[in-house]
């Protein structure tokens, strides 16, 4: 597999106008851009022995599982995908995605995560079905605010549908329509059968959705 790894000393000023240096290794694995924070190799003994290559494993499948034409765009968008420790991202943890800012709408992070899927230091060390199901999940999040749109009318349409049924057992996608359309798309391409018994109607949307832009 060829890598490229390249040290990146990145300066940003977040809201609190405090300077922060952040160092990062960054390489290329299945033609996705990986920063790793460079803290994390001493926090995290067992990074580069089972954490990054298992990250890489989930990359390479998730290339074969996703329709080919959304991972060329994603890539070819710029889409990065960062492994940081929690405290430098305000204490978070699992995985998260950053949209894009603009005028209107700031993250607190540093510009370089911008369209990035965020995964918080242990989470790299998911078992493989675990970290691919919550990848897909995040690059759902990317598909829905840059490629379908934030407010597509058949994903709250069905939202609002499941939101008011007291039987229905996804229970994180009755958060809000936005988890609900990344949850579902995680189930689809991971585990297909099993949301086809729970939600019929998300199985036809997720089919259309996905299918819609990318073939």
């Amino acid at each position: 597999m060829k890598k490229i790894i390249g040290l990146f000393i990145l300066l940003s000023v977040i809201t609190s106008n405090a300077a922060r240096v952040n160092l990062y290794e960054r390489e290329f694995s299945s033609d996705w851009s990986i920063y790793v924070d460079r803290d994390l190799y001493r926090l995290e003994p067992d990074l580069e022995k089972k954490g990054l290559p298992n990250l890489r494993e989930a990359l390479k499948s998730i290339n074969k599982i996703l329709p080919p034409g959304f991972i060329k765009f994603a890539q070819k968008d710029g889409l990065k995908i960062f492994v940081s420790p929690s405290r430098k991202v305000f204490n978070r943890t699992g995985m998260f995605f950053v949209p894009a800012e603009d005028s209107t709408f700031s993250t607190g992070l540093e510009r370089i995560m911008n369209k990035s899927v965020v995964i918080v230091d242990r989470s790299i060390f998911f078992d493989q079905k675990m970290l691919k199901y919550y990848l897909i999940h995040e690059l759902a999040h990317y598909y829905h605010f840059n490629i379908i749109g934030y407010s597509n009318r058949e994903i709250i349409s069905n939202y609002s549908l499941i939101k008011r049924d007291p039987n229905y057992k996804i229970m994180y996608a009755t958060r809000d329509h936005l988890e609900y359309f990344a949850e579902l798309s995680a189930m689809y391409f991971t585990m297909k059968e099993d949301l086809l018994k729970m939600d019929k109607r998300g199985v036809i949307l997720m089919e259309k959705l996905w299918g819609r832009n990318f073939k």
